[in-house]
């Protein structure tokens, strides 16, 4: 299959496992992955005149695969800075990095709770997730979600 170039702005439909569909919003691309605007009740015809009744749901990182198979639907320019992007953290119970937009790294001696601290504060984790974390996550209407399995 061939690789997929995606802009920012451009709207990608993907289909639920409840058989419907959902649609994201490409934000950026970078070293990390496609930064993707995820909405709820999302309506995937007439694009642009229905995308200000969106809800959003948060913002998340998916790999670029998971797009590939995904499909471009229309194009709603951003602003980015006027999307109020949340800062997103990552790392270990032991050290957690928090990025902020357009601000140095934050590095944080971490806890068994930090990961929680961190998602109450409104932060977002940041994980490459794969297309179906996505799925699922607009079916739901949540944010994706880190866990372990139970042992």
């Amino acid at each position: 299959m061939r690789k997929k170039k995606f802009k920012p702005g451009d709207i990608v439909a993907l289909p639920l496992p409840n058989c419907g569909v959902g649609c994201v919003r490409v934000i950026r691309t970078d070293e990390f992955g496609v930064l993707l605007e995820l909405f709820a009740d999302a309506d995937s015809a007439n694009v642009e005149t229905t995308f200000i009744n969106w809800n959003r749901i948060t913002f998340a990182y998916v790999n670029q695969y998971s797009l590939d198979s995904w499909e471009l639907i229309g194009n709603v320019p951003i602003d980015e800075k006027g999307l109020n992007i949340p800062p997103f953290f990552f790392g270990t119970t032991r050290f957690v990095t928090v990025q902020r937009p357009g601000k140095e790294d934050e590095f944080i001696r971490g806890s068994k709770t930090i990961f929680d601290e961190m998602l109450a504060r409104g932060y977002i984790h940041k994980v490459l997730w794969l297309g179906n974390n996505i799925a699922d996550s607009i079916a739901k209407k949540q944010s994706p979600k880190w866990g372990l399995p139970p042992l």
